[in-house]
């Protein structure tokens, strides 16, 4: 019997978690409050996508070098559909200043040391247009969760949820992918379970600018003065 997963929330933490899921035979659903980004490449994404449940969905976005290696290794297709749309790779000694360039000697582990960067809008945009292609995944727009659905008193088991408009989808297995604004703490609290909860502020203030180069004209080199 095929194992089904309804995961809440279609943004990174979604789409990674059907990445992860989907090639293992399970058949996942994804549940995406908002509307489905635009038709068209990832300049009309960044225009006119309204992905109201990401932030900051307009802001510089990277993948650390263990992520880009799982998409490399686990899903090359779609480092290429990447790379294709304009994500850029920057290798460890394309960050090096020239100052620490003078004492650097190469190792050969150091070619796994790069990060796949972007716009978060190409990224996101790609990898859901990836995973749509998915042969057991259903990508659901507009869909929003408005309730668990349970059964069992000890232990409570989650066997799907309820969205706005009354529609039930059962899963064998549901996982929130929602973000900081998840309900699903409340949730699991209108139905008796008490789970702890632990919160910390990061302290990051993110600010992103956007710069787009002249007809003719190339970036100057890395690693020296600004």
């Amino acid at each position: 019997m095929t194992e089904t997963v309804a995961v809440i929330g279609a943004g990174m933490a979604g789409l990674w978690t059907a990445l992860a899921l989907a090639p293992t035979g399970r058949k996942v659903t994804l549940l995406d409050r908002d509307p489905p980004p635009p038709p068209g490449d990832a300049d009309e994404a960044f225009t006119g996508w309204a992905h109201r449940g990401v932030t900051h969905l307009r802001h510089s976005h990277a993948f650390l070098a263990r992520l880009r290696g799982i998409i490399r290794d686990e899903h090359p297709a779609l480092l290429e559909a990447l790379n294709a749309a304009g994500c850029r790779e920057l290798g460890l000694d394309g960050m090096l200043t020239d100052r620490h360039r003078k004492r650097w000697r190469p190792r050969p582990e150091d070619a796994d040391l790069v990060v796949l960067t972007s716009r978060r809008t190409t990224m996101e945009l790609v990898i859901r247009r990836y995973v749509e292609a998915m042969p057991n995944v259903e990508i659901r727009s507009e869909a929003f969760v408005e309730g668990l659905d349970a059964s069992g008193e000890a232990p409570l088991k989650v066997t799907g949820v309820r969205l706005r408009g009354g529609e039930t989808v059962a899963a064998d297995l549901v996982v929130d992918a929602s973000g900081r604004t998840s309900s699903a703490f409340d949730q699991l609290a209108d139905l008796g379970v008490q789970i702890g909860e632990t919160a910390e502020d990061a302290g990051i203030l993110y600010f992103t600018r956007h710069y787009r180069l002249r007809p003719g004209q190339v970036e100057p080199p890395r690693g020296g003065a600004p």
